[in-house]
């Protein structure tokens, strides 16, 4: 009970001694405004990201139903019915009646919505495509989308939640708490305090309760009140922020552990505060650096122009080899293609006309597509190695561990946009089973069969995934932080005048 009250009067007098401090008024200010601003921007982003989508599905449903309406009344005169809209007499033969007309000119998108907590960082989305047009021409799309890169090149550059917690807030909890036990011993005050039934343990915990409280809960406070306005009414946003401010709040504790290690270690303020900065330049900005560099070196990623040119080159050829074949080389074509796909119709009398030269289209286009999957190894190849690496070297440093964790938590992350790409790829499937049987049976487009296109629905990611991804990560983080705990209580132990 003593030792508490003692713990509890020295953290009253510390708290006094803080927000009597300017310096640190003005660090309390100054992260407020970092974490308001970021916050501002990552709503922006999240704001733009939405209006951006909904023009987008809007000026999609205006085309669709625009060339309904045109199929409508091309269906009406072929019937012999009398003319209300004035159609062209080519549309007749090419035209919104046909399905391939249609998927042509207003193509099925998947597109990517906004991340649960988009606005808290940028992370890897700043290299994504947020949607793609499908064609029932290619069943396997090239993900081009997805840029060649370094899994760290963006890791501490953007200006944003994320970037504020990995980079800033170390930074802020070191300015609040540097030299608290080294000053006391630089002025003579030390001994005397020590001098009195005060025990070294007793006077850290009391000093660094206080400012280590207000270090980390006031920028996690901060945090957690700007993203609040994200997360309303989004399925699963909820569980990520609590999950992320759990993150925080051990990166919080171990900096403030370390800075009350190396504190009771030093000799004096000077060195304290060189020590704790040069630990934050390795953590957050040396190592970061050199665990790029490494993975770069070990498992390079080719430019990404070498793969763009291949996929012209490929295109090229694919279309050349549709207009190259005469009718019997055609045939041949697509019964190569039906034995290989079995799911495929595979009655070859159906395939004439237009269908035949769409069945000729789709064989060139697999082919190309069987051609490009070594280059796109090339690609594929180096980043998934990069990952792999990166998941045991980022326990190197805390600061690449948080900076994981973020970026899954907020969306951003290589795992919700390669999900995304697996389900553009199902879609794309779905896509062309649809217009290969109507192209088949020579099914004109009625309002039912508009009504029929396939409508690419993102399924986002569980809660459950969420947790698996940074469930490891996070139990890494609370154990270090506890080691760092366990090390700054016995430097302070033998706290001696």
């Amino acid at each position: 009970m003593k030792t508490r009250r003692l713990i509890s009067i020295v953290a009253r007098n510390e708290c006094r001694l803080l927000f009597g401090d300017r310096t640190a008024l003005l660090a309390l200010l100054a992260i407020a405004l970092a974490v308001m601003y970021a916050g501002s921007e990552g709503s922006n982003r999240a704001r733009r990201w939405r209006e951006s989508l909904d023009e987008f599905s809007s000026l999609q449903s205006f085309h669709t139903a625009r060339f309904e309406r045109r199929a409508q009344a091309i269906i009406e005169q072929l019937a012999g019915k009398p003319a209300t809209v004035r159609i062209h007499k080519r549309e007749f033969g090419w035209g919104p009646h046909v399905p391939d007309f249609a998927l042509a000119w207003v193509p099925p998108k998947a597109a990517l919505p906004a991340a649960p907590l988009t606005a808290a960082a940028v992370g890897d989305s700043e290299t994504w495509f947020a949607a793609y047009g499908v064609s029932p021409s290619i069943r396997d799309p090239i993900e081009t989308a997805e840029q060649p890169g370094n899994p760290l090149q963006s890791a501490m550059g953007q200006f944003d939640i994320a970037f504020v917690v990995v980079v800033l807030f170390p930074l802020f909890i070191i300015t609040l708490i540097h030299g608290v036990l080294s000053t006391e011993r630089d002025g003579g005050t030390l001994a005397l305090i020590l001098a009195h039934p005060v025990g070294g343990a007793t006077l850290t915990m009391g000093k660094f309760l206080a400012r280590g409280s207000v270090a980390v809960l006031w920028p996690t406070t901060l945090v957690a009140a700007t993203l609040s306005f994200e997360v309303d009414g989004r399925a699963g946003a909820p569980s990520r922020l609590a999950l992320w401010l759990a993150v925080m709040l051990a990166y919080g504790i171990f900096w403030v552990a370390v800075a009350v290690w190396l504190d009771s270690r030093s000799r004096t303020a000077a060195v304290s505060a060189v020590v704790l900065g040069s630990v934050w330049l390795v953590v957050t900005i040396v190592t970061p650096a050199v665990l790029s560099g490494i993975l770069q070196t070990l498992h390079p990623v080719p430019p990404s122009a070498q793969l763009l040119n291949s996929e012209r080159a490929s295109e090229q050829q694919a279309r050349l080899a549709t207009t190259t074949l005469n009718e019997d080389e055609q045939r041949e074509v697509v019964r190569e293609m039906l034995a290989a796909n079995p799911d495929m119709d595979q009655d070859i009398s159906l395939y004439k006309d237009l269908a035949l030269l769409r069945a000729v289209a789709l064989a060139a286009n697999l082919r190309s597509a069987r051609e490009l999957e070594a280059v796109r190894k090339s690609f594929d190849g180096p980043r998934r190695y990069q990952r792999r690496l990166l998941s045991v070297l980022r326990f190197i440093s805390p600061a690449v561990l948080l900076q994981g964790m973020l970026y899954d938590l907020a969306g951003a992350g290589p795992s919700r946009y390669e999900d995304f790409l697996q389900q553009t790829r199902n879609f794309q499937h779905e896509v062309e089973q649809w217009a290969l049987d109507r192209r088949l049976h020579k099914i004109q487009m009625t309002h039912e069969q508009y009504a029929s296109i396939p409508r690419f629905h993102y399924v986002e990611e569980t809660t459950a995934t969420a947790v698996r991804l940074v469930a490891l990560p996070l139990f890494s983080l609370y154990i270090l932080s506890a080691g760092a705990v366990i090390f700054a209580y016995r430097a302070a132990r033998r706290l001696a005048p």
